[in-house]
């Protein structure tokens, strides 16, 4: 593709926020034709691009669906704020003729606080080449966009978007068909109880714990009351972190009846024991280093028994930890962009489907896979726990069909174990170093 004049709306989706964020942003290269694109990313990395070529009158208008794409992320190499989406191969749609091309890839920068925002596109062939060989680019050339529009999203005009889709096409019916909130008294009175564990005072990840309580605690605060249920949130983190205070946080506080729900989510230090051949990790729960981890840890098989006892109608027990010998810590990741993940429009239907299914569900997952380390950083937090809420909000929005809880946990896993193949967990910058984690999980 080699548009003289390319109109860009940029669509970001992902964690809570009060506004989407949209963009029409204008390049100008060299022997080009005109024509206009609807990008729409996820916050899980992926989206699609729709083109409608400005002089063509018939319905002109192709597809291509996007991938992040990301070269292995080395702090000392330029550039390193840059994100990048690639396209998949072409779609025909109505009964255009397609305008755009796979050799590409569209740039994103982060600012000052690694949010991104578009400035242009990739289509030199030879520098395409060195990133997807991972190849070191001293200086990447990209075709800036010459102006980027900030658009309001909050009330969407159709008229922009029937540019791009049919008023029967899935993507904007969903776009503008009115949420209803359809809820019986009986589901109003679920409670959804949230005990969160975060190892905040450690030294090494308790700036990334930190993040992950924070950012789960206001996750679901804000989906409860998209929801109309009840909120009971459990903390256990500072001074108070310790594992009698765990064991009487779930015997004494966790009081669900047979609709409610139970969410338990750890963020700090794993490991495993020799003796011990279970897949799933023990937590570290030493209020300091002082005590013995052999007495003050936990299982998480163990955790998630006693939760699944309590009979709750949905259980989700959550690490976020390494699941390695005890000598080992947390890889400490360099910060790497991601895409927005803010919450465009949840679907009430989504959201019921997956929280107030009627069929009991228990869930037990944990960041990494038995000898491998968990990673973090200190703008994500933990790479698993911030990739769980990028593929729920993603299988929660509007445009999502059938959401279900499989399809978010593998989407979670290979979001994590990719954004970690594509990361130096620790000097020097050599394959051996890569980050490599794999989450694992149980449904029933």
């Amino acid at each position: 593709m080699k548009p003289l004049l390319i109109v860009v709306i940029l669509f970001m989706l992902g964690k809570v926020s009060s506004a989407q964020s949209v963009y029409e942003v204008k390049i100008s290269p060299s022997n080009a034709d005109s024509s206009s694109l609807l990008i729409v990313m996820q916050g899980d990395g992926t989206g699609f691009i729709r083109s409608k070529k400005e002089f063509v009158s018939a319905n002109n208008v192709a597809e291509l669906s996007l991938q992040q794409f990301l070269p292995i992320s080395n702090p000392d190499l330029p550039d390193d704020s840059l994100l990048y989406f690639k396209p998949t191969a072409p779609i025909r749609v109505s009964n255009g003729n397609s305008v755009l091309s796979k050799d590409l890839l569209l740039c994103f920068k982060t600012d000052g606080v690694g949010l991104p925002y578009p400035i242009g596109i990739i289509t030199d062939s030879e520098i395409l080449k060195k990133l997807n060989l991972d190849e070191i680019v001293p200086r990447i050339k990209i075709d800036l966009f010459t102006s980027v529009d900030d658009i309001d999203i909050k009330e969407p005009k159709p008229e922009l978007f029937l540019k791009y889709f049919l008023p029967t096409d899935n993507f904007f019916v969903q776009l503008f068909k009115n949420n209803t909130k359809n809820i019986t008294g009986q589901q109003q009175s679920t409670n959804l109880f949230l005990l969160i564990v975060a190892n905040t005072n450690d030294k090494e990840i308790g700036v990334s714990a930190a993040l992950d309580m924070n950012s789960y605690l206001n996750y679901f605060k804000q989906l409860t009351s998209f929801l109309g249920i009840k909120f009971t949130p459990i903390i256990i983190s500072g001074a108070e972190y310790n594992k009698q205070n765990v064991i009487n946080s779930i015997n004494n506080k966790l009081t669900p009846t047979a609709q409610d729900i139970v969410i338990f989510y750890f963020t700090g230090h794993g490991f495993r024991l020799q003796r011990d051949n279970r897949r799933y990790p023990y937590i570290d729960l030493r209020p300091n280093m002082k005590s013995s981890y052999m007495t003050e840890s936990l299982n998480m098989q163990n955790i998630y028994e006693m939760i699944v006892a309590k009979k709750a109608r949905l259980n989700i027990v959550i690490s976020d930890c390494c699941n390695t010998h005890v000598e080992s810590t947390n890889a400490t990741a360099a910060t790497v962009p991601t895409t927005k993940n803010i919450n465009l429009n949840w679907s009430f239907a989504n959201c019921k489907e997956l929280f107030l299914n009627p069929k009991p569900t228990s869930i037990l997952v944990t960041s990494a896979d038995a000898d491998q380390k968990a990673t973090s950083n200190d703008r994500l937090g933990g790479f698993f726990g911030y990739y769980f809420q990028t593929a729920l909000n993603s299988h929660l929005n509007i445009f999502q069909k059938f959401p279900t809880w499989n399809a978010v946990l593998a989407s979670a896993r290979k979001q994590t174990s990719y954004k970690a193949s594509r990361t130096y967990c620790s000097k020097p910058y050599v394959k051996s170093n890569i980050c490599y984690q794999v989450p694992i999980f149980t449904t029933k």
